[in-house]
Formats: C-alpha cells, structure tokens, sequence
C-alpha cells in the first residue's frame, strides 16, 4: 500500500510538472511567440498577449535597387562630410569594388515609421585625381537597406555607422534621439533582442537587424531578398575590335545625334582628343536574351570628338576628357541621338527594361532614371530589353583598358 500511495503520489506530481511546463514553453524557430491555443485556458485569468517586438511578421520581398521606407529629410545620400570620403575609417580602407561579397539588411524605425536607409553609403566616387571609384567594405548601394559587406572580414554596425558618418548609442541613432531604443537581430529565422554594445553587434551574411526609436513594433519585419542574377562564368574578352552581338544599328550618330554640335546635355566636340581623363565603360542591350551591338564610331564626326565616343562594336565606351567631370548614359545617347527611357531603347519598344550595374564583380539592380546612371571607370551597364536573363553577362577587360 505504501508504494501503491507512492506511485500515485509521483504520477500526481509528473503531471503537475508536465503542465507547468507546457504552460511556459516558449515559441518554435524563428523567434516566433507561443501559439495560444497550445495553453489550456483558465477560467478568471486573460490569456497574456505575445511581448511587442518578439514576433517575426510576415516576409517582406526586397527587391535590389528599390526603395523602402520613408525618405528621411534630414539624411541625403552617401556618407557625411564626417564619414568615409575615401580615407580609412574605424580601421577599414576604401578599395576598388570586388566579387566577395555578401548582404546584411538594416531597417531604422522611428515610432513605428520605417526610415529609408541612404544610397551611396561607403560609395566614394571618381574625383579630378583619381578615375576611378572606391567602396567601403559596408556600402549601400540603393536605398532597399541592404548593405554589402566584403566577405573577407567582418565588419561591425560601428564601422558601417562612421563610414556613415552619423552617431550610433543607446540614445542617438544616427540623429535619432526618441526612447526607448531597441534593437533586434534576426538570424535566419531566429530572432533575439540585442542588448549589448550597438557599435559592436556584427553585420553578418543574412542578419537582419532592426532598431526601433521610439514606440515599439508588434512585430518585427523579415524578408526574402530577391537579388540580381549571377554573372556569368565565362567572360567576353574585350578590346579585340570584333563585334559583340548582332548588328542592330547603323554605324555612327544618327541624325538627331552628334555631329559637330554641343549637345542639349552639354558634351562638346573638341578638335583633339584630352588623355588627362581617360577611362572605358561597357555598354550592353540584350534584346530576349540576344545581345545587340552597339555600333561603332558614336561620337566621332568629321572634324571633332566628342568626349564620350566609341571606336568599334564591342560596346567599350571611351571617355576622354580634360578632367574628371560626371558623365551618364543619358550623354552617350545624346550624342548616339537614340531615346533612352523606360518604354524606349535605342527605338526597341514593348519590351520591359530592366538595368543591372557590374563594378569588379560587384553587381546590382538599378531602378532609376536610366539617364542618371554614371559612367565610372570599367562599369558595365547592362540593359535588359524584353525575356529575363539567367545570368549577368560579365567581361575580360584587356590590358590597354588598365
């Protein structure tokens, strides 16, 4: 009988143990709240609600080269006058834009607002004495709030925050002073409040942080990111004078084009050509996955040249200029004298246009004014006219290119 009361006892305390248990089990992966129907209800009791900012909502889709947020007045984009403006900062240096590289997302609320996060963050742009551009090893590239940060070191919320140039602690985010802040990173799927040293939390593949400034999320954002498509493994070897493509158009400007006058966007035609600003750019059209090739002699009428000018028909665009000065795609068709806008390539229509920018291997989608794209030393500008490409052309530039 004793062991009998025993027995039962034991089983009587299991199961209290059990329930206990079950009651103040926390959420499954993801960082995601107890669901509530797994806990018996009690009668006289509420049921509490899930703690503000401990739930993941439902994937966002970023896509690279868009937007997200509110445009913040008070940040423009870039880095600060006081952060990264090509000299090493925190300890990082500013180099040539390579292949490895991979994105961290950051998103800044402010009350419950999304500020969108600037473009050209660590981006460092040619100047008079040098041709070409620098990035930071945390950039941004649009204003999505990716940041691409150089696999071969890891770089913390800190250095992307003084190549910014902007304050980071427990009561200034980048010049947002509202309490409480609070800060969340999601690692695939698991999220946890941080509560350390802001400028030391790590920018690693795939997290996502979030900062709230001021009032609290119910929930905190995640995302599937849709990236641009990978460069091709095989490159086109430039600088050969061979056609690359079919042939689409005929050589030289067309009649609305160069031909010895300045330009509506203000390209001259000078009688000799300025080796004091020298650089080349790659220009593609892929028409339903057909490359088309832009023709030679764009730019170079009798008697003068223009600054931005082509010599063959493998797209290589050469600017040379007194000194550095911004030019775009928008003044190579100007002097080209063919259309350039969203409904309207070169005169190829019904086609929807997508743009893909290529820096050293560094690659992402551009969703601007397709005019506005600046033409930097070795970019290749890829226009994508009609079918979706599975990969990103990508070029062998050769050593006269250099």
């Amino acid at each position: 009988m004793y062991f009998s009361r025993y027995r039962a006892a034991r089983t009587y305390l299991l199961n209290a143990i059990g329930f206990i248990a079950l009651s103040s089990c926390g959420g499954g992966g993801g960082g995601q709240s107890a669901s509530t129907s797994a806990v018996p209800a009690v009668s006289g009791a509420a049921i509490p609600s899930p703690t503000p900012g401990f739930a993941l909502a439902a994937t966002t889709v970023v896509v690279d080269g868009a937007s997200m947020g509110a445009v913040n007045p008070n940040w423009g984009d870039g880095s600060t006058a006081a952060g990264g403006q090509g000299q090493v900062v925190e300890g990082v240096t500013c180099n040539a834009p390579g292949a490895n590289y991979s994105y961290a997302l950051l998103g800044i609320y402010l009350n419950g607002q999304l500020q969108s996060l600037p473009k050209d963050i660590g981006v460092v742009a040619p100047k008079a004495t040098s041709q070409r551009e620098c990035v930071y090893p945390a950039n941004t590239r649009d204003a999505s709030g990716k940041i691409r940060i150089d696999t071969s070191a890891v770089m913390t919320l800190g250095q992307f925050f003084a190549i910014w140039g902007r304050p980071l602690s427990r009561t200034n985010v980048a010049g947002l002073t509202d309490q409480p802040i609070q800060v969340y990173i999601n690692d695939n799927g698991n999220l946890e409040e941080y509560t350390g040293d802001l400028a030391s939390l790590q920018l690693l593949p795939q997290r996502e942080i979030t900062i709230e400034v001021g009032s609290s999320l119910a929930q905190i954002p995640t995302y599937t990111w849709k990236n641009p498509p990978a460069l091709s493994a095989s490159p086109i070897t430039l600088w050969q004078g061979k056609p690359i493509g079919a042939t689409a158009w005929p050589d030289g400007d067309t009649a609305s084009g160069g031909h010895g006058q300045t330009t509506p966007d203000g390209i001259a035609c000078e009688p000799d050509m300025s080796d004091n600003y020298h650089v080349h750019v790659h220009v593609a059209i892929i028409k339903d996955s057909q490359m088309q090739a832009i023709p030679q002699n764009i730019g170079l009428p009798n008697g003068c040249f223009y600054e931005m000018h082509t010599h063959d028909a493998t797209g290589v665009v050469h600017i040379e200029a007194p000194a550095y000065q911004r030019f775009t795609l928008g003044n190579l068709f100007s002097v080209w004298g063919q259309p350039l806008s969203p409904s309207n390539v070169a005169g190829i229509t019904g086609r929807p246009v997508a743009a893909f920018i290529n820096d050293g291997g560094e690659v992402w989608q551009y969703q601007g004014d397709l005019a506005d794209i600046e033409m930097v030393s070795h970019r290749s500008i890829t226009l994508q006219l009609g079918s979706t490409m599975d990969t990103i052309p990508s070029y062998s530039w050769g050593a006269s290119a250099q």
